[in-house]
């Protein structure tokens, strides 16, 4: 949904003179209730509010998604290695390209959300200081984990250096008691090669050589999502109280509209300025219930991830 869907363009605050109009849809201005300056500037803040929100949010939820992706890829290409299907010498190089690719694309959705994320606190909360207290809780997850730095410098490296996978093992063994033999597939990276970029961070390579040459790449990009879960559910803790008082404005002049014209299961508002014999003189506002919904929705999702970097799956 775009900032023009729902809110018109270039929407303007009031002036003391002017006089505004709130219109229940799909009943038209026939219905219309009078609003005060404030009211109507309290409705425009509301809906740039939730448009902020929802696109937080939306951005987090494609890091999730396109991370998920990279799970269903080592698991096909697990199964295929269950099934004991053959596979020619090229084909043997396509899962290193194909989960390349993959994880570009979900490197590329959490720099997506970095770089905007300040941006939206502020959006939301209209206060200056979001900026900088979005900036600290940043800082704070990068100098806490070192699966975060690594990751981090691994966008970099994918976009402008070389494949984001270095390789990979196939594993097969039988189990303790051996009843069952197990398949899995390790994708890893090789300091050796990220230290050939000079672009990439040095401290995190100095502290990389510390450990072995191939790092496992599964438990790092799950250790990942479980920081950039975290920030996400500090950033919300943030924005939340901002957000619960814009959901409130929008409620109370919808349940005034109602009250006034009787009617019900109204799609949306319309609020706009109105000259002396009622007619619209600029564009106005779109207030949609939709909107509000969909804020909602999207809160309710991937709410659950603590101790994500421990989870596996096992069937």
């Amino acid at each position: 949904m775009s900032d023009q869907d729902a809110a018109g363009p270039d929407v303007a605050k009031s002036t003391s003179e002017q006089k505004y109009v709130v219109v229940p849809m799909p009943a038209g201005p026939a219905f219309k209730v009078e609003i005060t300056p404030q009211e109507y500037d309290d409705l425009v803040t509301a809906v740039e509010a939730l448009i902020h929100s929802v696109d937080i949010e939306e951005k987090f939820n494609g890091i999730i998604l396109n991370y998920a992706d990279i799970e269903r890829l080592i698991f096909d290409y697990t199964l295929r290695e269950l099934m004991g299907e053959d596979r020619s010498n090229v084909e043997a190089h396509q899962f290193r390209t194909d989960l390349s690719r993959q994880l570009l694309n979900f490197l590329a959705s959490v720099r997506l959300y970095q770089d905007s994320i300040q941006h939206h606190s502020k959006g939301i909360t209209g206060k200056e200081d979001a900026w900088s207290h979005v900036e600290h809780l940043t800082h704070h997850v990068f100098d806490g984990s070192v699966h975060y730095r690594i990751m981090a410098g691994l966008r970099n490296y994918a976009q402008h250096s070389a494949l984001a996978v270095h390789g990979y093992s196939i594993g097969r063994s039988w189990n303790p008691s051996g009843d069952f033999l197990d398949f899995e597939m390790k994708p890893y990276i090789r300091v050796t090669d990220l230290a050939r970029d000079p672009t990439f961070r040095r401290k995190t390579i100095d502290e990389l050589r510390q450990g072995p040459d191939e790092l496992p790449l599964k438990p790092m990009i799950r250790s990942y999502v479980e920081s950039l879960a975290g920030l996400h559910g500090k950033f919300r803790a943030m924005t939340s109280g901002s957000l619960w008082q814009h959901h409130q404005q929008i409620l109370s002049v919808r349940n005034r509209v109602e009250s006034v014209t009787q009617l019900e299961q109204l799609d949306y508002l319309l609020a706009y300025p109105v000259d002396e014999a009622g007619s619209q003189t600029a564009d106005g506002i779109n207030v949609l219930k939709t909107l509000d919904d969909y804020v909602k929705f999207l809160h309710d999702r991937n709410r659950d991830l603590q101790n994500f970097a421990k989870r596996r799956v096992r069937y």
